[in-house]
């Protein structure tokens, strides 16, 4: 019986393996790999594209702001979250827009509330920053997610905390905190859910 059962763990410690790089999540002091099994079919589209940048992948930022009807050289943050629902089985939100803001509906999670009840958020959920009082402001997608910090992949950024985080040309793994008093502040996220295709 423990041979049958090591037999079987085995087995599936052997097919588990993941292609997709972990992304690299801290806590406090502590930093730790997460690996959901499988992500979501949207998060899948989106770690196609990791990596990729403006400069090097010219025409593949150009198709996520082309499935937005926008033109080359526009910002692409909520056209690359538009581009990954659309490839994938999500039926809400049903958006599809160049425009952050726009995946903000009634059933979005204030990130005040996030932080005050020590919520985790599903893999795959939306993150919306918000920039000052104007309309614009940044999109991704949570890889994961509790209370006022976790880890996330998103177009239109920069690798680092170094250059411009809403406007970075590059589709990359980060590790973001909930920061109210910010100018670009995360404020709000959206959960997605799909259908069986």
């Amino acid at each position: 019986m423990r041979f049958l059962f090591l037999l079987c763990f085995t087995f599936l410690l052997s097919h588990s393996a993941y292609s997709e790089p972990l992304p690299l999540i801290h806590k406090g002091d502590e930093f730790f790999y997460v690996r959901p099994n499988p992500y979501p079919e949207h998060i899948q589209v989106a770690m196609q594209y990791l990596n990729m940048n403006r400069d090097s992948h010219p025409e593949v930022i150009n198709g996520f702001l082309k499935s937005v009807d926008l033109p080359p050289g526009n910002p692409y943050c909520a056209a690359f979250v538009s581009y990954c629902l659309s490839k994938s089985c999500v039926i809400y939100p049903a958006t599809r827009s160049g425009l952050a803001r726009h995946f903000l509906t009634r059933d979005s999670i204030s990130a005040t509330k996030v932080v005050r009840t020590n919520k985790q958020l599903p893999v795959g959920s939306i993150i919306g920053w918000k920039r000052g009082n104007t309309i614009f402001g940044h999109l991704g997608f949570t890889l994961y997610w509790i209370g006022n910090n976790g880890s996330t992949i998103e177009g239109n950024t920069s690798p680092g905390q170094a250059g411009s985080q809403a406007a970075g040309g590059g589709i990359y793994i980060r590790n973001r905190t909930i920061l109210p008093a910010a100018s670009l502040r995360i404020s709000w996220f959206t959960l997605v859910e799909s259908a069986s295709c």
